[in-house]
């Protein structure tokens, strides 16, 4: 499924770029009645703030959640991770909330911090994997704007008091 964002810049990929099929994704913000009401086979609608960014998934959000925050991946409640708020079939779109903790610490980082956030999240397994070790500097770039998008949407958030949201899609 493609282009199921409304609103919000289109982010070049996660930092794994190449061909076949993959998990379409994106991180919205939105009220959690208005996700309810969502006719979620039309595209999210444009006043959610929204930016997409391809192979995201819940994992790489809890290992960008274990760099933020200093707490180890395996103690992180697993089931609130990923645990879905709407389903759409087989194929997708699926939702997850993205964790409050997540948010809180997307929200409070500093710009200069994220080179040193993305070169860490760079290297780890969820990105590396299949890739020989290591990222190629233009991506792990390209994965330093979509953690600025991020800690954004994460500002965003706080101020309209409505969750972030994780969907994606095959």
């Amino acid at each position: 499924m493609k282009g199921l964002f409304g609103g919000g810049p289109d982010r070049p990929g996660d930092g794994a770029s190449g061909s076949g099929r993959g998990i379409f994704a994106g991180i919205f913000v939105a009220s959690p009645d208005a996700v309810e009401r969502w006719d979620m086979a039309d595209l999210t609608p444009t006043d959610w703030p929204a930016m997409e960014f391809k192979r995201l998934e819940t994992v790489k959000l809890g290992t960008l959640e274990s760099i933020l925050t200093g707490v180890d991946y395996d103690d992180m409640d697993q089931d609130e991770l990923h645990a879905l708020v709407r389903a759409g079939g087989e194929e997708g779109p699926w939702i997850v909330r993205v964790r409050e903790v997540l948010v809180t610490a997307l929200a409070a980082l500093e710009d200069g911090r994220v080179p040193t956030v993305a070169s860490a999240w760079a290297d780890t397994e969820e990105f590396t994997l299949g890739r020989g070790g290591q990222l190629p500097p233009r991506e792990v770039e390209s994965l330093a704007g979509a953690i600025a998008d991020m800690a954004t949407l994460a500002r965003t958030a706080r101020q309209r008091g409505d969750p972030m949201y994780l969907l994606m899609s095959l």
